[in-house]
């Protein structure tokens, strides 16, 4: 089972202004440097290959942090950032965002600029004798109602769910579309990837 959905970056909606920062604009100079912040998605596959096109095109010095969907919004939303990159769909960031504390981001100004798409595949281990899963039954792994390989065709084994941590783009995507909101079972093993470049 996949997903595809458009990723892409956010600025707010006057160039080189952040929510955080209309009073006080900063613009963007050839030149100068260009803080962009968010999602591994989008900087891996789509900034960092092209990395020094961007910069030769611009004449702008990109300042890349990948730290994650929520805080590359956070950081736009408090003037810390240029641009955001995202990989879920920018509503539903902020609503994550604001899940955990309430009111602390909003998103009205912001413009969203698709720049392409990710697919999201769902795997097990290769000695694992279930091949397939249907939607439904990855709904109840991620959720938690079903915990043995054994409920859904295979060994009597304890389901191990390895999940992106909250706040992160693949997360936030399966949570909104395969959960239908509901979180991630609160069982599973979550993984971080944070760089800078």
């Amino acid at each position: 089972m996949g997903a595809s959905h458009a990723i892409g970056t956010c600025k707010s909606a006057e160039p080189g202004c952040s929510a955080a920062s209309v009073d006080q604009p900063r613009r963007a100079q050839a030149g100068t440097e260009l803080k962009v912040s968010g999602a591994a998605a989008v900087a891996g596959g789509i900034i960092v290959p092209n990395k020094a096109a961007i910069e030769q095109e611009s004449g702008l010095t990109l300042n890349l942090t990948v730290n994650g969907d929520a805080n590359g919004l956070k950081d736009l939303y408090a003037g810390k950032t240029d641009v955001a990159m995202i990989a879920a769909p920018m509503q539903i960031t902020a609503d994550a965002i604001n899940k955990v504390n309430p009111g602390s981001i909003s998103i009205g100004g912001f413009e969203m600029a698709p720049v392409g798409t990710i697919s999201i595949r769902f795997v097990v281990n290769s000695g694992n004798p279930v091949k397939s899963l249907s939607e439904a039954q990855l709904k109840d792994i991620f959720s938690g109602k079903v915990t043995s390989w054994k409920e859904v065709g295979g060994a009597g084994q304890p389901i191990m769910v390895v999940a992106e941590a909250a706040g992160f783009g693949t997360c936030s995507n399966v949570v909104a579309s395969l959960l239908g909101g509901t979180d991630i079972t609160d069982k599973a093993r979550t993984v971080q990837v944070f760089q800078s470049r």
